[in-house]
């Protein structure tokens, strides 16, 4: 198992705290690295995972947390051998394509006459709502660094699951693997 560097577990704690109180010098450091919030995910899982086997609750906050990191080109290396290291997944292509459609299908068929809404569709036949894949979700909203995607996907629609509870299913297991994504 890979553990963070004791730089890196002082800057996720003071990145932390930053998010919850008053943004630092943390917080500036990764919006001036141009990084989105989820890139700091699998070291706050690490963090999280370190300090629960050690039996700490929550850390005190660190007086100085200064940047671990050299570049974004090492954060970025660092951030997938933590990934790996804790058996991180990530959407299937399916998954991909089909948020991808729903979120295109919910920003434009209520404004444009003849959009198509297979994925919508999909989802009242199956008795699911957005909540029911909110996770899923939300992992393709961050990867695509997008809320509601604007253009048309260039994939052709297909349905990611089978069954409403291999949906639900798939949606517990990222929750869980990746942390609760809110």
């Amino acid at each position: 198992m890979k553990k963070l560097t004791d730089k890196e577990r002082l800057f996720v704690i003071g990145y932390q705290y930053e998010l919850t109180g008053e943004p630092g010098p943390a917080f500036a450091c990764v919006k001036l690295a141009n990084l989105a919030h989820a890139e700091m995910q699998p070291f706050t899982l690490q963090l999280t995972k370190e300090l629960r086997a050690e039996g700490v609750d929550k850390p005190p906050m660190p007086l100085e947390y200064p940047v671990p990191w050299n570049s974004v080109e090492e954060f970025r290396a660092r951030a997938r051998e933590l990934r790996a290291s804790l058996g991180m997944t990530f959407l299937t292509p399916e998954e991909k394509n089909f948020c991808d459609h729903l979120d295109h299908e919910d920003t434009h068929a209520p404004y444009e006459k003849g959009v198509l809404t297979p994925a919508c569709e999909w989802m009242k036949l199956h008795g699911l709502t957005q909540q029911d894949i909110w996770d899923v979700l939300m992992l393709r909203r961050r990867e695509r660094k997008d809320v509601m995607l604007p253009e048309k996907p260039i994939q052709p629609y297909a349905a990611a699951w089978t069954t409403a509870e291999e949906a639900k299913s798939r949606n517990r297991e990222l929750g869980a693997i990746n942390g609760k994504v809110e």
